[in-house]
């Protein structure tokens, strides 16, 4: 009690006196107070977090024994323990985030919104058994699967509420102490309440993370790649062509990752580079032309995807064209190109009905971090019969769309966790077609209600 008082004496000191000396002492004071109590937050929120770890992972073994414990051979018992699996490794994931912020102090305002798509995803688990596999209900590796989680669910409501009234103290804290005593001069007047409010303008990172003028690069490049990639098709001269499919990245090979190849529809996913030439096309400081998909470059959007090194943007140009294809997205900073929402479009028809589960039953799924598209459509075509049929779902935090449309029946655009921002686009369904737990700004929609049989 005595280092929190300390630290909220500090202005109100220096607002009764006019000697920099004693207000400098007072400042060595509060930031001392200041480390105290950081340092047992951090303590404590790392304790917290590795216990939610450690029942993540043991979600993980019974979602395993689950599938094993299915003598019959449930389908929809084996989706969704596959899927919860999955789940449940994105929530660890997304914890390791959260406690290296922790434990090195930076990135405070990430860190609620890692632990609520942890959440998120530990949730996601449990409701896909109870919606989709009753016959799982009743086997005891079930039974300890969803105690694990309510616990796990529990701990981690408590993290947010810590890490977000943290953050917002720290936003607070920054204005009303001096980083350095250089800084301290007598504040009359003014308390920390007065300070706080700077809580409200900085805001807690909702939009922080959107980077100024990308939307001016998408286009850009996107006006380029068409111009370009129209002259080539018109010449039909290869060669010209690889000036455009041009790879700036060094890729390595990689090995078919597990459950991709179970999560596309049993397309052919070729890892089929095209020509490299002396260096890429570049438009901005940050977005190049990495690869295409067609025919001088990747046979299908996932194998340009999986040749992704992560780390560092990916851009992949998609022509104009219909491509009916599951695509599933783990690598981070991908950015998918169209020719336009009209003219590139990505279509499938799993559905919840078919036997995928809602989360499954993505055209395009993205878990990874920020994730960018600029002019596609995304589809799904299963139509309402078939229950939950997602046309676009977004699992990974800081994914930006622009221009894009997503059109479907129930359950078309899944922004499941993480932050998202969708500029300019098109969002088309008949029941609960915009959905999920994400901290979402959908700016500037146009959003169609389809008529369903049910009305």
């Amino acid at each position: 009690m005595a280092d929190n008082y300390l630290v909220i004496s500090y202005p109100d000191a220096c607002a009764t006196s006019s000697d920099r000396t004693h207000c400098a002492a007072e400042f060595r004071v509060a930031r001392r107070s200041l480390g105290v109590v950081q340092q047992s937050l951090e303590q404590v929120t790392t304790a917290m977090v590795a216990a939610v770890e450690a029942q993540v992972a043991a979600i993980i073994a019974a979602a395993d024994e689950i599938k094993a414990s299915n003598v019959q051979n449930d389908h929809f018992t084996n989706a969704m323990a596959r899927t919860c699996a999955r789940q449940a490794n994105i929530a660890l994931r997304y914890l390791g985030q959260a406690a290296d912020a922790i434990e090195a102090g930076t990135n405070q305002r990430d860190v609620p919104y890692w632990l609520a798509a942890a959440d998120t995803q530990v949730g996601n688990c449990v409701d896909g058994f109870q919606t989709f596999s009753p016959a799982a209900q009743g086997l005891p590796a079930y039974i300890h699967l969803e105690y694990t989680a309510k616990k796990a669910a529990s701990t981690l409501d408590a993290l947010v509420a810590i890490t977000n009234a943290a953050a917002k103290a720290a936003v607070a804290t920054d204005a009303a102490v001096p980083s350095t005593e250089e800084d301290v001069a007598p504040v009359r007047g003014r308390r920390m309440a007065v300070r706080s409010s700077t809580v409200g303008s900085t805001g807690n990172g909702a939009l922080d993370w959107l980077e100024p003028g990308l939307y001016a690069q998408l286009q850009q490049l996107q006006t380029s790649l068409n111009a370009e990639f129209a002259a080539a098709a018109a010449g039909g001269d290869n060669v010209e062509r690889r000036e455009l499919f041009s790879h700036h990245h060094h890729h390595r090979d990689r090995k078919s990752k597990k459950d991709k190849s179970s999560s596309s529809s049993g397309k052919s996913k070729s890892s089929k580079k095209a020509s490299p030439t002396a260096g890429p096309m570049v438009v901005s400081a940050t977005l190049n032309a990495s690869a295409t998909v067609g025919s001088s470059g990747y046979s299908t959007i996932q194998s340009a995807v999986d040749a992704a090194p992560g780390g560092s943007r990916f851009v992949i140009y998609i022509p104009a064209g219909t491509y009916d294809e599951q695509v599933l997205i783990e690598t981070t900073d991908i950015v998918l190109i169209g020719a336009g929402a009209d003219k590139t479009i990505i279509t499938g028809d799993a559905s919840a009905g078919s036997g995928s589960g809602t989360f499954e039953s993505a055209t395009v799924g993205v878990d990874s971090d920020r994730f960018v598209a600029f002019g596609i459509k995304f589809v799904n075509t299963a139509g309402p019969d078939n229950h939950q049929a997602v046309a676009f779902r977004a699992t990974g935090d800081q994914s930006a769309l622009f221009d894009c449309a997503f059109d479907g029946a129930q359950d078309t655009l899944y922004v499941d966790a993480g932050r998202q921002y969708y500029k300019n686009c098109w969002i088309g369904g008949s029941q609960d077609f915009i959905f999920g737990d994400a901290a979402v700004v959908i700016d500037s929609p146009k959003i169609q209600l389809h008529p369903s049989p049910s009305l």
